[in-house]
């Protein structure tokens, strides 16, 4: 990550900038088209948008860097699939994303990815980018990625439950909603100190 998003992006072209801001106002109207107001979702979404955080410096952001996501050999990463979600951003998000209890598979005691531990990744993205990481960017794009999840999980279910893509696949992954809930709470309450 701390290669990626050093990459210089002055020549690229049709990437967008995408803020929190502006991610949130998707995933909202997302949410409110296919689902009616459910508690959590609204209380995460009401306190994102009041949190929202600052930075300064804009990278590329992979946008679904996680495990299933990258190809690893005997020397390492090898390969960095499903651009699809790649923006111009807060480079924060792709560490908080990779730290969302969905990707760790159940391997709830290393929390980035089911591999690691926080401390060992940023102590190693800032000797690579000479960046400091902002744990307090990183755990609110962590608790941003469980509400994301949450509200790709009801879109999933919606488009099965509609008609439009009739799957059990997709029936089956709007029944995540309620783990991806109880993630929003955990991040909730570590953000604001009340659990670890």
């Amino acid at each position: 990550l701390a290669r990626l998003h050093a990459t210089d992006t002055t020549h690229i072209t049709g990437i967008r900038l995408q803020t929190a801001e502006n991610q949130l106002d998707d995933l909202e109207n997302f949410y409110r088209m296919v689902s009616k107001p459910l508690p959590i979702i609204e209380l995460v979404l009401r306190w994102l948008r009041k949190n929202i955080p600052t930075y300064t410096k804009t990278t590329l952001v992979h946008g679904d860097f996680r495990h299933g996501n990258f190809v690893v050999n005997a020397n390492g990463i090898a390969a960095v699939l499903d651009w699809e979600l790649s923006h111009l951003g807060d480079p924060m998000e792709d560490l908080g994303w990779l730290c969302v209890n969905a990707w760790r598979f159940g391997v709830v005691d290393k929390p980035v990815g089911g591999f690691g531990q926080r401390e060992t990744l940023f102590k190693h993205y800032e000797t690579i980018s000479g960046q400091r990481v902002n744990e307090t960017r990183v755990r609110y794009w962590e608790l941003f990625g469980c509400f994301k999840w949450g509200v790709i999980c009801l879109y999933q279910a919606w488009t099965h439950l509609s008609g439009a893509t009739p799957s059990i696949e997709r029936a089956v992954i709007g029944r995540r909603v309620s783990e991806a809930e109880i993630d929003m709470l955990n991040c909730l309450m570590t953000i604001q100190g009340l659990s670890k």
